[in-house]
């Protein structure tokens, strides 16, 4: 067989996974207010035990009210909570895995907003200087947290889960006490590294004195949290064998920690982007499992951006890690495993690491998704079924959106027409994996245009949508999804020599040895300005705005400022465009006026939405519209109502064809 060491069964302690995948917890923000589970995680947990995994892990649940760090997070901290989870437990089980629950203490990260309260940690040490200021844990304090752990652990026990985990990661309380970043104490929980080990193995000791020394405990740590005075590698080592000593069944070898004091390796991009977006290589934290496993004997669970099969078996016949911890890609397609199994890589939806969907809407505070799966989160509405009554459905746009509607509506049984105007199937998605490091977009673009062909959708491609084309179809749905066009300010570029962003990547132009302006710091503009500097241009980029990528996450904005140092790109901030004749640029700084002639002038100052069926009036918001005589409900998706980013052309096409 195939990835057959991936596909072997394995033990956790008691427990037999049927095999070395486990589904990573992520935090959802689907459960009621008061943390109980319902029936949206009910479903959302259901389908991806049915999707193959060996084990669910699910995702970290506060054990107090003053530890919750996430809207609608779910809670372990009460008796309330067991019938809940004794209901999610029973449900993963019968669809086929292994069942395990994250136990979390957000401590310093703890939300004062969600709690009223100030946050806790071993010192009064904030993890970021805009983060809540925690107050130092007092000994009664410390002692009544433990036992909280060890009332968590009991419960999920009760619940029915096979085994917990401890979340020491990422600066949470635990964590928080082994970091020396975060630790400053001098009596019995801090000084040393063994005495800043006190509490977990306390807690520890604790847990396993409630659920017995045969139920497994296990555990996530940062074997580098990649902070100044944070916990090494080197610190993990030791940590390792103690948790190990004390009976720890598994440990999960994460990395990282939120600072302001970040440690930046440009050769290890995870040391200063955490969230391993796609500018990050698969399987950026093997080398940490790796180096953990020499010091103990007890499985090692490996984790992040481990979504390539080939990657995934290799990493375990090895023996580099006893397990696979598989977390986003399970968010884009829970079946995931089923199909690497079955042979059928091609049928997987691909997870880009865009971290539009998960990571970016966890921080904040709402519920999570994925961008190129819009249905996370809708599984309790059973909204997928066949439709009855399958109507004729017209698609105009082989973009994001009009993919996916089409997809979509296919699969729900309908009759499907999807008219492109230009030769290729994907829109912009072939311009935005362009630029350096956008190059897993193209997994998703192929993903999508074999989908469709698969489904069966009738695809006309080199067809424009006219009057005449859609009177003859007869279409009971219109769904327009004709994408954006770069906004051009004709006032400003009346005598310019000018191209657009757009035709540069759509093309792939170069222009070694030229100096080139880009007007525009957004996304797009930051992206045509690294693409062109990493292909020998001169660079400056112009911004209206204090900073550069404002869209952005920060992390994402701190890669292409350590890019732009190193390829030479100047970046003009809070800078406005005056006039452009010819090719020379006049701006005001906040220096003053200034005029430069460059070789190469970029627009990159945003799109606007594209919609024209020659013969056809569509409103701005059509409800309906009239096509021989024949009233078809019509919706707008994706670009066609504003231009934005790839997850609201999947959201926005998903939901015009349902």
């Amino acid at each position: 067989m195939k990835y057959e060491h991936l596909f072997s069964p394995a033990s956790i302690g008691r427990v037999t996974l049927k095999n070395r995948l486990i589904a990573g917890p992520a935090t959802m923000s689907f459960a009621e207010e008061d943390g109980k589970v319902n029936d949206r995680i009910l479903e959302f947990y259901k389908d991806k035990a049915r999707g193959g995994v060996g084990m669910v892990e699910v995702e970290g649940a506060y054990i107090s009210a003053e530890s919750q760090g996430y809207y609608r997070q779910i809670s372990i901290q009460s008796d309330d909570m067991i019938p809940g989870l004794t209901k999610l437990a029973a449900a993963i089980k019968e669809n086929g895995a292994a069942v395990s629950i994250q136990i979390q203490h957000c401590g310093r990260r703890a939300k004062s907003k969600l709690t009223g309260v100030a946050p806790m940690g071993p010192s009064a040490i904030p993890y970021t200087q805009s983060a809540d200021m925690p107050r130092e844990m007092t000994e009664e304090d410390i002692w009544t947290v433990i036992r909280q752990f060890a009332d968590a652990a009991e419960r999920a026990k009760k619940a029915g889960f096979d085994s917990v985990d401890i979340h020491s990661a990422h600066g949470y309380l635990p964590a928080a006490f082994i970091s020396p970043a975060a630790n400053k104490r001098t009596d019995a929980w801090g000084g040393d590294l063994r005495g800043r080990c006190r509490f977990v193995l306390e807690v520890l000791k604790a847990m396993k004195e409630r659920v017995g020394r045969d139920f497994p405990v296990t555990i996530k740590l940062s074997a580098d949290e990649f902070a100044e005075g944070g916990t090494t590698l080197q610190d993990t080592f030791t940590v390792v064998k103690l948790l190990e000593e004390a009976g720890i069944a598994a440990i999960q070898v994460s990395a990282g920690a939120p600072s302001d004091h970040g440690i930046i390796d440009e050769n290890n991009r995870f040391s200063f982007m955490r969230t391993m977006p796609m500018a990050v290589k698969s399987g950026p934290l093997v080398y940490l499992a790796a180096e953990v496993k020499k010091h103990v004997s007890i499985p090692i669970v490996a984790v992040g951006r481990l979504n390539d099969p080939a990657l995934a078996d290799s990493v375990i016949a090895e023996g580099k890690a006893d397990f696979i911890g598989v977390t986003r890609s399970l968010l884009t397609d829970p079946y995931w495993p089923k199909k690497v199994q079955e042979g059928r890589i091609d049928e997987i939806r691909p997870c880009i690491s865009c971290n539009e969907g998960c990571y970016n809407r966890i921080l904040s505070g709402d519920p999570i998704g994925c961008a190129c799966n819009p249905k996370i989160g809708e599984e309790y509405l059973h909204v997928n079924e066949p439709m009855p009554a399958p109507m004729k459905v017209v698609v105009v746009g082989g973009g994001v959106a009009g993919l996916e509607a089409a997809l979509t509506a296919r699969e729900r049984g309908h009759d499907v027409t999807l008219l492109e105007k230009t030769g290729k199937l994907g829109g912009q998605l072939w311009l935005a994996l362009t630029p350096p490091d956008r190059g897993e977009i193209r997994k998703i673009a192929e993903y999508m245009v074999r989908a469709v062909e698969r489904a069966g959708v009738d695809i006309r491609l080199n067809t424009e949508a006219t009057r005449g084309l859609l009177e003859e179809l007869r279409p009971d749905r219109l769904i327009v999804t004709t994408g954006s066009a770069p906004v051009i300010p004709r006032a400003m570029v009346a005598n310019a020599e000018y191209i657009t962003a757009h035709e540069i990547l759509q093309k792939g132009l170069t222009f070694p040895g030229k100096t080139a302006i880009v007007i525009g710091g957004g996304l797009v503009g930051c992206e045509t300005a690294d693409y062109m500097a990493q292909t020998g241009s001169k660079v400056t980029v112009v911004e209206m705005m204090p900073a550069i990528a404002g869209e952005t996450a920060s992390e994402e904005r701190l890669f292409f400022k350590i890019k732009f140092d190193r390829f030479g790109v100047k970046v003009l901030t809070s800078t406005k465009v005056e006039t452009i004749e010819g090719r020379k640029v006049t701006v005001t700084t906040p220096e003053g006026l200034d005029t430069t002639e460059y070789d190469v002038v970029v627009l990159a100052i945003g799109s606007r939405a594209s919609v024209n069926i020659p013969g056809l009036d569509l409103s701005e918001s059509p409800d309906s519209c009239v096509i021989a005589a024949k009233k078809a409900v019509g919706r707008y998706a994706g670009d066609a109502i504003r231009a934005r980013k790839i997850l609201n052309g999947f959201s926005e096409g998903y939901k015009a064809a349902m």
